[in-house]
């Protein structure tokens, strides 16, 4: 099964003092199923949340390049990298703290990831904190004028090929596809694989967005209406009614 043009529209904030309702939708389509993940706290209304097309894989995975495959490449203090993490206003808990060996080539870097002691594996195809430490790999692909706050905002393609992973142990390759496209976004590849050299996942596409932070202590999110004209809606549906005026009253409601 293949997660294809997978957007991320809005964080998901988790309020420890008051329960968080998810609802996963599914549409079938001709080509598999549109999926919209929707969440919902206390008596608030449903927003979106993240939203992906869900079809059959297609391709056979190509082998992974998880190994640097010369001596150049740098190895890099695991320590130093939550340092910095930390001091960019990521404050990453001991769950989520699963790099244990990181290398940096040109573009590229390479990774050893392990889920930490006491994590219930329980109920997951791929343990949330197992991928996002492999997402962190990312960093050592990135020149030193780029490290800053990146957040995954879209993924073109993401495949989990082993679906009996029983792995708390992942080898990660990531290499970048713009390194030096611009300094806002980024798009990288990520290939994991187990132990053994069998490929757990890929993602293909992944599209990342710098955040300035100005506040390093904390890393939060505002909504704001943004009035926009679209291309196929330039003239206003009722006579005299534009579309600021709508906007207004949207953000009034």
């Amino acid at each position: 099964l293949d997660v294809c043009r997978l957007k991320i529209r809005r964080p998901l904030e988790l309020d420890p003092q008051a329960a968080t309702r998810l609802q996963v939708v599914l549409a079938p389509r001709d080509t598999g199923f549109e999926c919209r993940i929707l969440g919902r706290q206390a008596e608030g209304t449903w927003q979106l949340h993240a939203s992906c097309q869900l079809r059959a894989a297609t391709a056979t995975a190509s082998e992974p390049v998880v190994e640097p495959q010369d001596e150049s490449a740098e190895l890099l203090s695991v320590a130093e990298h939550y340092e910095r993490c930390s001091q960019l206003g990521l404050h990453y808990g001991t769950a989520f703290r699963g790099v244990c060996s990181l290398r940096r080539g040109a573009a590229e870097a390479w990774g050893q990831v392990q889920l930490p002691p006491g994590v219930d594996t329980q109920g997951y195809l791929l343990h949330p904190a197992l991928l996002d430490a492999c997402l962190q790999v990312t960093s050592g692909a990135l020149p030193h004028e780029m490290h800053a706050a990146w957040l995954p905002v879209k993924v073109q393609t993401y495949r989990v090929l082993d679906t009996d992973l029983d792995e708390v142990e992942l080898r990660v390759h990531v290499r970048c596809v713009n390194p030096s496209a611009n300094r806002r976004s980024l798009t990288v590849d990520i290939t994991a694989a187990t132990s053994t050299g069998e490929i757990a996942f890929q993602i293909a596409g992944l599209q990342l967005q710098r955040v300035r932070l100005s506040n390093t202590d904390d890393l939060q999110f505002h909504e704001r209406w943004v009035c926009q004209l679209r291309r196929n809606e330039s003239k206003p549906v009722i006579p005299g009614l534009s579309v600021a005026d709508v906007a207004n009253h949207l953000e009034s409601c």
